[in-house]
């Protein structure tokens, strides 16, 4: 049941992290910038700090589960990053689902619930 729990939460800061990266990417005007400009304003960007901070919280958790369970079992639950990116995605930054999106989200559940049986 931890490893269920820590495998949320790694998946869902993961998930997380990655909105407050695009978050972050898409408030600031990065086009035509140099390569210092774009790290100036990258380090200067709390949506960015955030995400950085969000996803060496979720690595941590991950490598965690690694160093006490099965690699060929940690690695594709994982995959519920996923399905917490395309559900924040779409709350969140309001993009839109499309049928493929949704059947590709649909697939990756119903293996995590493979997995989760297996475990068993």
């Amino acid at each position: 049941m931890v490893t269920v729990a820590l495998l949320f939460m790694a998946s869902l800061a993961n998930a997380l992290s990655q909105i407050f990266l695009k978050i972050g990417v898409m408030r600031l005007n990065l086009t035509g910038c140099s390569l210092m400009t774009v790290i100036l304003r990258l380090a200067s960007s709390a949506h960015i700090w955030t995400g950085l901070i969000l996803f060496c919280l979720s690595l941590g958790v991950y490598v965690f589960l690694l160093s006490h369970n099965e690699i060929s079992l940690i690695f594709p639950a994982m995959g519920a990053t996923y399905l917490f990116v395309v559900a924040l995605a779409a709350l969140v930054l309001n993009e839109r689902l499309n049928a493929w999106r949704l059947s590709g989200a649909g697939m990756i559940a119903v293996g995590l619930a493979l997995l989760a049986v297996a475990n068993e």
